[in-house]
């Protein structure tokens, strides 16, 4: 696992260097690492038939991706008090589309124009998707968590059909769901904006909202374990690592349900 966390790091130290424009530092947040994400990209990559020496360069890429549009979801549309929010703004809105670009300088470097395109996809179905979650026009449940999944995790599911891979799209698939629908649990009861506060705001019909909500989470999470189980005999470092995760997940999870 030592050697995985290396890894890791430098290709965190990579993307810091990306990050480090001295116009953003000043005015706006730095992108924060999905650590997950992270792992589950370089799993996939590890995964891939390419050249080691291009695997760190696919990782910063598909994580350049995906700062962009974690970058542009902080964009807010509310009136603007002073001229520094104005600023930050705007400024948020050209660092994601400076994150967009530097993807396909990598990729045109190391000449995979079809990776363009599958990403391409990807960042459309997401935005498509991220669009039915902030304006509210999924009319349920099952409709909420579809959408969280191909935002979640979209680029995953291109990539891997790129690579022609199966088994680490299915996993993050599974796992970055859970993760995501846990968290929007736990910001619905901490009385935070959630897709289920939002969601209950608009529905007329009487349904058990938290009940149908908790099904979801129990049934990704069983579906991440017994995928776990039958896979990744070849990395038992990073299944354990996810595994750990999962579980984390889980424990916070039951702490919010019984309080």
């Amino acid at each position: 696992m030592m050697e995985i966390y290396q890894k890791l790091e430098q290709i965190k130290r990579s993307l810091d260097q990306y990050f480090s424009h001295p116009v953003f530092k000043q005015y706006i947040q730095k992108p924060v690492i999905d650590e997950d994400k992270l792992l589950l990209f370089y799993a996939l990559f590890e995964e891939a038939e390419i050249a080691d020496e291009k695997k760190e360069k696919y990782v910063v890429t598909a994580m350049l991706v995906q700062s962009a549009l974690d970058t542009h979801d902080l964009v807010t549309t509310t009136e603007c008090e002073n001229k520094k929010l104005f600023v930050e703004r705007q400024l948020n809105v050209i660092a994601g589309d400076y994150f967009s670009g530097l993807y396909y300088f990598i990729l045109s470097e190391i000449q995979d124009l079809k990776m363009v395109r599958a990403l391409a996809t990807a960042i459309k179905e997401i935005n498509e998707h991220k669009i039915r979650l902030y304006d509210r026009s999924c009319q349920s449940i099952e409709a909420i968590v579809e959408s969280i999944v191909i935002v979640e995790t979209a680029l995953f599911q291109r990539i891997g059909e790129h690579f022609q891979i199966e088994t680490w799209p299915e996993i993050s698939k599974t796992y970055l769901t859970y993760k995501r629908l846990c968290e929007e649990k736990h910001k619905y009861d901490k009385n935070s904006q959630s897709v289920l506060t939002q969601f209950q705001k608009k529905s007329k019909s009487p349904i058990d909202l938290v009940g149908t909500f908790i099904e979801c989470c129990n049934h990704y999470f069983w579906e991440i374990n017994k995928l776990l189980e039958k896979s990744l005999k070849y990395s038992p470092a990073v299944k354990q690592f996810i595994m750990n995760r999962i579980h984390v997940l889980r424990f916070s999870h039951m702490i919010v349900e019984e309080g």
